[in-house]
């Protein structure tokens, strides 16, 4: 490699990193933007990673993704990386690809490849539990996800085992609540639900009328819960980099 060259890469690294450390939003995601097209030309992982970090601090995300999925021998970490941009854009099946025999360092990744699992037909309640298993003693989240699962494919009495974990550790989650009354209301158990309506909506706040209350409990098949990321993504990206 030539100097000149090898000067272009460490002026594309610095460009990315002093505009994070500068907190210079406006700059660096015209930077992010005007130069992709020649940092994908480089094809020099460092450039590449640098470039990524720099579209999610701005929050150009599909930059972001297409920048750190052409890194050559991407380490575990950065694999992790690449499921959850895979996950933030709605490329499921990228997503899943990314994180196939990851070792997770964040909870955040375990929960988007069981999502991404799940909206690629990947419905099996057991596969979840087990991609799950290690959040669910401390993670509401987690225990509405696989809670969820079961209930859509029929299985009440696991479903309910599950969203009782996620009430006892979200006791104030309208979601978490509403899950269980519904699993309970499925097995007949109308008194029980009617039982701690008024407790339900006192602790929750809960701004549901009667009859959209009655159209909730009645759900057949439940959406699951969002990722949402406990702070900034970008720190999340940055802590596994």
């Amino acid at each position: 490699m030539s100097a000149r060259n090898l000067s272009r890469l460490q002026e594309l690294y610095y460009t990315f990193a002093d505009g994070i450390a500068n907190q210079d939003t406006g700059s660096l995601e015209k930077a992010v933007v005007d130069l992709n097209s020649e940092v994908h030309q480089t094809r020099n992982n460092s450039v590449l990673e640098a470039h990524a970090k720099a579209c999610v601090y701005v929050g150009r995300l599909y930059l972001a993704y297409d920048s750190i999925k052409m890194i050559r021998r991407a380490t575990p970490q950065q694999r992790e990386i690449i499921g959850l941009l895979a996950y933030q854009t709605g490329r499921y099946e990228e997503a899943v690809q990314g994180f196939n025999g990851v070792e997770f360092r964040s909870p955040a990744s375990r929960i988007a490849y069981s999502l991404a699992m799940y909206f690629t037909g990947h419905t099996i309640p057991e596969v979840h539990e087990a991609i799950l298993e290690p959040l669910l003693e401390e993670s509401a989240k987690a225990n509405t996800i696989v809670g969820a699962i079961y209930f859509n494919d029929g299985d009440l009495d696991n479903a309910e085992k599950f969203f009782a974990k996620a009430v006892e550790l979200s006791p104030k989650s309208e979601e978490t609540r509403l899950n269980l009354m519904r699993v309970q209301y499925a097995q007949g158990r109308d008194e029980e639900v009617y039982a701690e309506m008024q407790e339900f909506y006192f602790e929750t706040r809960c701004t549901l009328s009667g009859k959209e209350m009655e159209k909730e409990l009645e759900k057949k098949q439940l959406e699951l819960p969002k990722l949402r990321f406990n702070g900034n993504l970008y720190e999340l990206v940055n802590s596994l980099l």
